[in-house]
């Protein structure tokens, strides 16, 4: 498709939407500000056999943040495809709650909603492991930030995600 018949494409789907807007109202059942959805799909892609990372925000009940992306590397276990994944989210939560800062004067930390109970127990384990050297940054990086209060992690099954 040529770029001048994809702009008239994507004129036609917006024109019918000039007079749709979002809408953004507190969900007064919501009691974390910040909450986030993270996971991983393992080898996710059948050619490269590469994984994709996943986040998703809400603020205050409302969709913020969201972003899917393929991981650089090629991870040898699904724990560390989902710190890959954690590590990312991360550091969007960071962003968010610095922003809201800004704006609010509050500091409250976000919350994570992580699948995976191994990467949780893992990211709790102060001993080093030579074996775990790969992720050992990422792992840091979570740990520093939750130390922090600036996330806090809870287990959801992946069935609640």
């Amino acid at each position: 498709m040529k770029t001048l018949q994809k702009v008239q494409k994507i004129n036609r789907v917006t024109d019918g939407t000039l007079n749709l807007s979002l809408l953004y109202a507190r969900d007064e059942k919501c009691t974390d500000p910040i909450i986030g959805y993270v996971a991983s799909d393992w080898t996710g892609d059948k050619v490269d056999r590469k994984s994709t990372s996943g986040y998703f925000f809400k603020f205050l009940g409302c969709s913020v943040s969201w972003a899917s992306k393929k991981q650089h590397t090629m991870p040898l276990l699904s724990t560390e495809s989902e710190f890959v994944a954690l590590s990312m989210a991360t550091s969007e939560a960071c962003w968010l709650c610095n922003l809201i800062h800004r704006f609010s004067g509050s500091q409250r930390a976000a919350v994570f909603h992580e699948g995976n109970v191994s990467v949780i127990s893992l990211w709790k384990n102060l001993q080093f492991n030579h074996k775990q050297k790969h992720i050992n940054v990422k792992k840091k990086f979570i740990r520093e930030n939750v130390f922090t209060k600036k996330v806090m992690l809870k287990h959801n099954s992946t069935n609640e995600q």
